[in-house]
């Protein structure tokens, strides 16, 4: 049983990183960095067409943690991280829809956000103080990316059409 479990966490772990790589490939194909870095996350790997960069550069932080810090910090962190954007995004929610728009209609509006904020809030206030602290400096961190790198660079970063095929 134990292996079983072992192989699960082990296939989840490599099912993340590789989606995760394809978001920094994203994230590089629609500029959202500085030239030489875009240039780098979409470098595919010559035979298989797979964003090899863009997954290394997720991969390897992640197995530096993973080596340097105890499982506890590193769970702690991560499930505020999780908590914190999935609050943002019920957050989102509510502001997108401060006007009735016929596109996007959900029962009982507003009701799922709501309990989803007041239930992660709550979640996130039983979490360790470190834990927070780390949180909100990597917020702050790509808060201040984008306000100072950017919004200053509107009209050549995140150009993205969803009509055309990449």
């Amino acid at each position: 049983m134990s292996a079983g479990i072992a192989l699960a966490i082990l296939n989840a772990v490599i099912v993340m990183v590789l989606q995760n790589g394809r978001v920094m490939y994203a994230s590089g194909r629609d500029q959202a960095w500085p030239a030489p870095v875009n240039a780098a996350l979409t470098r595919l790997h010559p035979r298989f067409g797979t964003p090899v960069v863009a997954t290394l550069a997720v991969a390897l932080p992640g197995a530096v943690f993973a080596y340097f810090f105890d499982i506890e910090s590193l769970l702690g962190i991560t499930g505020v991280m999780v908590a914190a954007v999935y609050l943002l995004l019920a957050v989102g929610a509510l502001a997108a829809r401060r006007t009735p728009h016929a596109g996007w209609k959900m029962p009982l509006w507003p009701l799922a956000p709501v309990v989803v904020i007041i239930a992660l809030a709550y979640a996130v206030s039983q979490s360790a103080p470190v834990d927070l602290v780390i949180t909100a400096g990597i917020v702050a961190a790509a808060l201040g990316y984008e306000v100072l790198y950017l919004r200053p660079r509107r009209d050549t970063r995140f150009l993205v059409d969803a009509r055309e095929d990449r």
